[in-house]
């Protein structure tokens, strides 16, 4: 999880089974999960590839012309209609291989419920296909989009993880500014717009707050830090320099040095 090329470096994942651990861990699940879906199953059709570039097309004819755009969009979806619905099931398989790939939730998993889980996740992308499919053949062009923007008027939703109890809620958070100007944000869920000239939001959105991640923060740092002493500071032994053996006397006074010879022992 740590190497997602998403949220690498901006989510705080401590190496630990604590409250806030788990908080960011699922945060970043979420995250990486919304992407997946948009990715494979947010598509105008199946029948191209994710990456084609027929969906950016769609959408800025959309802002230029939405009666051109929904009938270019009714074309494509009435051809091939059995490919299209055979490409779609092969999405659902694509978002859950990616997800336990580039996310590891396996390895978060209790032993015995990766079946149900994987259970439940199907579940869920079928119902989340299943809602597209009518918005792919509505009047309509809606567009999810993962860009931050504030906006006064339109608020985002910030995650909830309050379901993860444990003695870190209770720990003091630094101040978050209403206007949400001088925090942070990762967006975790996207907003879906209605795409005309200038396109509107119809949904929220979900993000997490960066001060949200403080706990988290100061946890990775503190074990940072600890690491630095876990460890010998001298990883391999000192070789001690070989240096004659001496006898007291005249000769070690005059500064010269006598050799002791080797004394032979013999066993009978």
């Amino acid at each position: 999880m740590h190497d997602n090329a998403i949220f690498k470096h901006q989510i705080p994942l401590p190496h630990s089974n604590s409250n806030v651990a788990k908080k960011m861990r699922i945060a970043v699940v979420l995250g990486i999960l919304a992407r997946l879906v948009d990715k494979y199953i947010f598509q105008p059709t199946y029948l191209l590839n994710e990456d084609s570039g027929f969906r950016e097309l769609l959408w800025k004819q959309a802002t230029e012309d939405q009666m051109k755009e929904r009938f270019t969009r009714g074309v494509i979806l009435s051809m091939f209609p059995e490919e299209n619905e055979s490409h779609g099931k092969d999405r659902l398989f694509f978002v859950v291989e990616d997800l336990f790939k580039d996310a590891n939730v396996e390895a978060f998993l209790a032993h015995g419920s990766v079946a149900s889980f994987r259970y439940e996740l199907d579940s869920f992308l079928v119902q989340a296909q299943s809602v597209w499919h009518s918005i792919q053949h509505g009047r309509q062009r809606l567009e999810p989009n993962f860009q931050y923007r504030h906006d006064a008027d339109f608020k985002w939703h910030e995650l909830d993880l309050s379901v993860v109890e444990g003695k870190e809620d209770v720990q003091p958070r630094p101040p978050v500014t209403v206007d949400g100007l001088a925090d942070e944000f990762f967006v975790l869920f996207p907003r879906i717009y209605l795409m005309e000239s200038v396109p509107e939001p119809i949904t929220a959105g979900t993000v997490l707050r960066r001060a949200h991640c403080h706990a988290a923060a100061q946890e990775v740092h503190r074990t940072t830090a600890s690491s630095l002493f876990s460890q010998p500071l001298l990883n391999r032994q000192r070789t001690r320099p070989s240096r004659s053996m001496t006898t007291s006397g005249d000769g070690a006074r005059d500064g010269r040095t006598k050799e002791r010879k080797p004394v032979t022992s013999t066993y009978v």
